[in-house]
């Protein structure tokens, strides 16, 4: 469009001066006619008046000329104004291609910037993702470790078990009325409250258990570092030698064993019941808990031993 008014402008100049440049030839050769017949020998010899149709014509031309100057004065001023026209509209144009072309790379800049930011956020989550990644790896091998020491811990529990297991029967409670000699375990060691005098009888032992009171009554304590260690599990012959020494010290026939065992014990009765039994001695397993006491009480005329 723009180029198409330039152009109509471009011809309406050339028109204009076409038809300046006809009327002026026309002009120029009326007067030059006029010159010349007025100093032509026929004309200085002659001093008739002009021809009316020359005259007419003359002053109809010079008529056609003022108009048409007057047409060339408005033509060029409408000219002018359009040119001021065109130019402002071509400002405008240009002014809104410019503000367009603004925006355009106002908007570009702004995708960048956003496309950047997206990288950016997209950069950061894949060095957290790696961070995880990498924590999961390390929580993988610390699993398959960890499987692989249960498996071996169960592996030597079993093995354990097994070494530590026996087989056996329930043991078959009856009654006697023989009396019980009172032992105990604590600490891994054996003491007996009981000792057999001369002429059989029991009597008390304090040098292995101390008898003390409290708001209860009576009770009986094994004095601390007396008595037999019995490391637990030992059922070496030797280790059973000596719990049965101290076992047969009483009578058989008259006895059996009533033996207190405290919890931290617990693993060392195995072998005093082995040296019991080798000892053919009837007892009584009598269990406490941790802070237990043995209190002193009336006896009971039947036991049930095994």
């Amino acid at each position: 469009m723009r180029r198409r008014q330039t152009d109509d402008n471009a011809s309406l100049d050339l028109l204009l001066d076409t038809i300046c440049n006809t009327f002026g030839g026309v002009l120029f050769i009326s007067m030059l006619v006029v010159v010349l017949l007025s100093t032509s020998p026929a004309a200085s010899t002659t001093l008739s008046p002009p021809d009316e149709k020359v005259e007419a014509d003359l002053i109809h031309w010079e008529k056609q000329l003022a108009d048409t100057r007057r047409e060339m004065t408005s033509l060029r001023a409408a000219l002018a104004a359009q040119r001021e026209m065109a130019k402002a509209v071509l400002d405008q144009n240009i002014r809104e291609l410019l503000e367009e072309r603004r925006q355009q790379q106002l908007q570009r800049t702004n995708q960048e910037d956003d496309k950047l930011r997206l990288l950016q956020d997209a950069s950061l989550a894949q060095i957290e993702i790696n961070r995880i990644a990498g924590l999961m790896a390390e929580l993988t091998r610390a699993m398959r470790a960890a499987a692989k020491n249960l498996q071996r811990a169960d592996e030597q529990l079993q093995q354990e078990v097994a070494l530590r297991t026996r087989s056996a029967k329930l043991p078959r409670m009856r009654r006697t009325k023989k009396e019980p000699v009172l032992m105990f375990l604590r600490n891994g060691r054996l003491t007996s409250y009981h000792v057999q005098q001369p002429d059989g009888s029991l009597a008390a032992n304090p040098l292995e258990v101390e008898e003390k009171r409290d708001g209860a009554g009576s009770f009986l304590q094994p004095r601390k570092n007396a008595g037999l260690v019995v490391e637990p599990g030992n059922v070496a012959p030797a280790a059973l030698a000596s719990i049965e020494k101290k076992i047969r010290g009483f009578d058989a026939e008259k006895h059996f064993i009533a033996i207190i065992v405290w919890p931290d014990s617990f693993a060392s009765f195995s072998a005093v019941k082995d040296a019991i039994v080798r000892a053919k001695f009837e007892y009584r397993l009598i269990p406490f808990a941790e802070n237990a006491k043995a209190y002193l009480g009336e006896g009971a005329d039947e036991w049930l031993v095994q």
